[in-house]
């Protein structure tokens, strides 16, 4: 599998054919970000081809012979040219996705599995590939056994006074989980250059790998992928951008590979130089004796994909800004999702038969006053009575994060959640001495969301001091500075001077 900027080397800017009959053009495909496009002359207009949205496929041929799939792609510009071999068209493609050597797809642009790798997606797997071991006056048996080893075993033309010696272990499977029809594997793949004389250079790379029972198209494909990434982004609370995505088909030797090349997705690397720097010493379960209980938390973290999708969608709309701005509409963001997770409704205050007493007597009172207002209006306003509030939400979520996330912890950062998410929503200015909550509050509630929906698939927070979560200690500092704030406030409230 090759990897975007890979990708960008080999093919940035290279001849192709299309490869439809009816449609002969030629051009060049050039790879660049979001400057990706495609220019072709033909014979023929490409207009009318797209769907009602403006989306068309449109298959290539490079220079090597072999098949692109320009997906879901838009015209951007098209002219009409005349020369003396008659008239042509110009025109400027830009695909969401170019898929390189697209035969490997199966019949119908189907994909049969995916692949995926992720920047310093190392991190969630660190384990111990290669060891070393020191050869300081070696027993004599033990020099005979590694002289045995080697290729010509009498040779006296170089030199044989081993100092190391380096284990590299193979690699298996690291884990495999089914939910529903889709199995989820990570393998460790691995690069050598250098090994030789003078140099030894070993690179490992997780691969995370989704099988599908029956092929799926390509978005779906894409989407399963996307879904599982973001389980790493919400552990480090950061986007972790992919570095490479292809799509298999067959098997062992008769595996065959389409890259994908995507424009619109940031590539930006990891910041480890911004506070609260994300690194493998704060990420849990990322050894190998602990692959068993990551395995059950990812399983259990992608079975409640559906029910906690805006959720997690308002945590990464966050997360991907969240150490370079500021801004309270990060507190509606949150919100919002907290708001979206049905089993934080708790027990209603009100059971349904007291609301549709109460709203049977608001409609006899209104009837009799005169006022017209309709009955089902007055039965959906009085019934939102049986939901729960922001505040008490709040409150039932770090309820389950005990005793990671304390009561008091609870109620400083739900005091400052709900006066800042009231100030965005009225759009009202915040006042000097509110404003400086805003930032370790948005840092507060986006770990808390994180570690909730974590913590409630399994992963193990045993204590507020457990160092190896990088989000609770993220959330305990940005809590102690809203406390901060609150104590250097105080004086000033009672200040008679003012």
């Amino acid at each position: 599998m090759m990897r975007f900027d890979e990708i960008e080397a080999k093919y940035g800017g290279s001849p192709v054919l299309t490869d439809d009959p009816t449609h002969v053009g030629s051009g060049t495909l050039i790879l660049d970000g979001a400057k990706t496009q495609a220019v072709l002359l033909s014979d023929e207009t490409l207009m009318g081809n797209a769907d009602e949205d403006g989306w068309f496929d449109l298959r290539l041929k490079g220079s090597n012979g072999r098949p692109i799939l320009l997906h879901n792609a838009l015209l951007t510009s098209s002219s009409q040219h005349y020369g003396q071999h008659g008239q042509a068209y110009e025109e400027h493609i830009y695909p969401n996705a170019v898929i390189l050597e697209s035969d490997a797809l199966v019949h119908g642009d189907k994909v049969q599995s995916i692949a995926f790798t992720l920047c310093d997606l190392g991190f969630f797997f660190h384990y111990q590939h290669v060891e070393a071991h020191s050869l300081f006056e070696p027993a004599k048996e033990v020099l005979a056994a590694l002289k045995g080893l080697r290729v010509g075993r009498n040779r006296s033309y170089d030199l044989f006074k081993p100092r190391e010696l380096f284990v590299v272990h193979q690699f298996p499977r690291v884990l495999a989980f089914t939910v529903g029809t889709r199995t989820y594997e990570i393998f460790i793949g691995s690069q050598r250059s250098g090994l030789g004389w003078k140099k030894i250079d070993f690179q490992t790379d997780p691969i995370a790998t989704i099988h599908f029972a029956t092929p799926v198209g390509i978005e779906e494909a894409m989407d399963a992928a996307w879904q599982w990434k973001r389980y790493f982004g919400t552990l480090a609370l950061r986007p972790i951008p992919w570095t490479s995505l292809t799509a298999r088909s067959g098997k062992a030797r008769e595996m065959r590979e389409a890259d994908f090349y995507l424009p619109n997705h940031e590539s930006a690397s990891v910041d480890r130089e911004a506070p609260f720097s994300f690194w493998l010493g704060n990420i849990p379960l990322n050894r190998w004796a602990e692959r068993k209980s990551l395995t059950a938390v990812m399983r259990a973290w992608i079975e409640r994909e559906e029910v906690r999708h805006r959720f997690r969608g308002s945590i990464e709309n966050v997360s991907k800004h969240l150490r370079r701005k500021t801004s309270v509409d990060d507190i509606v963001t949150l919100c919002a999702g907290i708001e979206s997770l049905e089993e934080l409704k708790g027990n209603p205050g009100l059971s349904p038969e007291q609301t549709r007493a109460i709203a049977d007597g608001a409609i006899a009172a209104a009837k009799a006053n005169g006022i017209l207002v309709e009955d089902a209006r007055l039965r959906g306003v009085i019934g939102t009575l049986r939901n729960q509030s922001l505040g008490q939400r709040l409150k039932l979520l770090c309820a389950r994060l005990e005793p990671a996330i304390t009561r008091e912890q609870a109620k400083t950062l739900s005091a400052a959640v709900l006066e800042l998410r009231q100030i965005a929503a009225h759009g009202l200015s915040p006042a000097a001495d509110v404003m400086p909550k805003a930032g370790p509050a948005v840092e507060a509630l986006a770990c808390v969301c994180a570690l909730y929906d974590l913590v409630t698939c399994g992963l193990p927070v045993r204590s507020a001091s457990d160092q190896r979560v990088g989000l609770l200690s993220h959330a305990s500092w940005a809590i102690a500075e809203l406390d901060d704030i609150k104590r250097r406030a105080r004086p000033r409230l009672n200040d008679p001077t003012g």
